[in-house]
């Protein structure tokens, strides 16, 4: 089967920024560490619309893995260096950014945003969120607002998969698996 081509406008850019990849809880000792995202130039071999020199890399997860307050701050650090990086970059001319990733990157993300830890979202496969910038300027966590939050309404069977912090279950502060698993 082959992927439809994505046609960027000529004035945007896709970039693969590896602060935004998937959340991965710490390694068990042993068992050796988490794959490192793969950098822009090997994935413009599979999706060509990636610029790799149009954006440099801001922030790289541990590949030793992350508890759920280290992929929160992960996700404060990466969009305090992101949004100044596209203000400076574009100078006023782009007026969103999209960011697509996984649910707990994508839920630390949000909540980065609008400054709220501990804000109730579940994310399903495909949801859009939405945050905006109420005050001008205002960098991550002071001045934004969720308008969606994890929406599927543009999907035939709307949100599904849906997943949340909740479900996993922590022990002595460390992340020991889902709830889901028996």
């Amino acid at each position: 089967m082959s992927l439809p081509k994505c046609s960027p406008h000529p004035s945007h850019s896709i970039s693969a920024p590896p602060g935004l990849s998937e959340w991965y809880s710490p390694a068990a000792p042993g068992t050796g560490l988490h794959p490192r995202p793969a950098p822009a130039t090997s994935l413009q071999t599979h999706f060509s619309e990636i610029d790799p020199a149009g954006w440099r890399s801001l922030y790289y997860p541990s590949r030793a893995g992350e508890d759920i307050p280290a992929v929160h701050a992960r996700a404060d650090a990466l969009l305090r260096a992101l949004v100044p990086a596209v203000e400076a970059t574009f100078g006023g001319r782009h007026r969103r950014i999209l960011l697509v990733s996984h649910a707990a990157t994508v839920i630390a993300l949000a909540r980065a945003l609008v400054g709220d830890e501990k804000m109730p979202l579940r994310v399903g496969t495909c949801t859009l969120t939405d945050a905006r910038r109420v005050r001008p300027g205002a960098g991550p966590g002071e001045g934004w607002e969720a308008v969606k939050q994890a929406d599927g309404a543009h999907l035939e069977k709307g949100s599904l998969r849906d997943w949340g912090f909740e479900d996993c279950v922590v022990v002595d502060g460390k992340v020991s698996r889902p709830s889901f698993i028996d």
